[in-house]
C-alpha cells in the first residue's frame, strides 16, 4: 500500500489549503520549490484526494500552496522565506 503525505492542512475561509513546505541549509544549488516537480505535484494530489474522500468534509474551494524556507550559507535563521498561493 502506498503512503502519501501532505505538510499541511488548512483552513482558510471556505477554502481548504494543502501546503508543501520544503526547506533547504543551502540554496546554492537549487531552492526548496523547485523540488516540488509534477510527480510530487500528482502525489500531492493525490494525497488531497484520499484526505477528502475520507474526511468527508462539505464541498469547498481547494487550492494547494507551497512553502519554500531557504537557510543561510551558516545554516543559521532563515534567510529567505518564499509562499506560493495556488501554486498548483
Amino acid at each position: 500500500m502506498k503512503r502519501y503525505e501532505i505538510d499541511l492542512i488548512v483552513m482558510k475561509e471556505d477554502t481548504i489549503v494543502f501546503v508543501e513546505v520544503k526547506t533547504r541549509t543551502k540554496e546554492e544549488f537549487a531552492k526548496g520549490y523547485e523540488s516540488v516537480n509534477h510527480a510530487k505535484q500528482a502525489r500531492i494530489r493525490k494525497a488531497a484526494t484520499l484526505y477528502l474522500m475520507q474526511s468527508r468534509l462539505p464541498l469547498l474551494e481547494v487550492r494547494f500552496d507551497v512553502i519554500s524556507v531557504g537557510y543561510n550559507s551558516m545554516g543559521e535563521s532563515p534567510a529567505n522565506i518564499l509562499h506560493f498561493k495556488n501554486a498548483f
